[in-house]
């Protein structure tokens, strides 16, 4: 027969067992939770490095392509300069080489 006193007992053993478990399972949901919380910080870490990166490249590439496009031009108004004052230097040089005969 079951006396009160086992009855207790096994209610005690009972509610410890399940507070221990409720306890370890909290703790394990509560260790899953920081470990995506961890995994999501260093992702969302990682795609911010990955967009600042991506945009300094950007900006980068296209400070190289504006200077490249300024000294083709300067290069082309240049050679212009210098054909103009090569034929101007020619034409006079014809000139005073008719002029003189």
């Amino acid at each position: 027969m079951l006396t009160l006193t086992t009855m207790i007992h096994t209610a005690k053993k009972g509610l410890v067992s399940f507070v221990l478990f409720a306890g370890l399972t909290v703790s394990a949901h509560a260790d899953s939770l920081l470990d995506m919380n961890l995994s999501r910080h260093i992702e969302n870490s990682l795609a911010t490095q990955m967009d600042e990166a991506a945009n300094s490249l950007k900006s980068e590439l296209s400070l190289l392509i504006q200077l490249q496009m300024a000294e083709m031009l300067f290069d082309h108004e240049f050679e212009a300069i210098l054909e103009t004052q090569s034929k101007t230097v020619i034409d006079d040089a014809e000139a005073d080489m008719w002029g003189q005969e």
